[in-house]
């Protein structure tokens, strides 16, 4: 992983997003690859997919909707 964040940092990326399969049923790997980047890429910005509320596939329950008598 390190090698794949050095060629990232050498490429000049300006951000970086990742998104694992499965991930927020188990976000294990996406929270190291995140404590990684800060490590090694600090200053880059980067999202977790798992933290996202709109990312694909997600198995989070949507907020909950109600009705409020007037």
């Amino acid at each position: 992983m390190a090698e794949i964040l050095a060629r990232l940092a050498a490429g000049g990326f300006e951000a970086v997003a990742v998104s694992l399969l499965w991930s927020v049923a188990n976000p294990a790997h996406e929270e190291r690859i995140g404590e990684l980047l800060e490590e090694l890429l600090p200053g880059i910005p980067h999202t977790l997919s798992h933290r996202s509320r709109r990312s694909s596939g997600s198995t989070a329950a949507p907020p909950r909707r109600r009705s409020t008598p007037r």
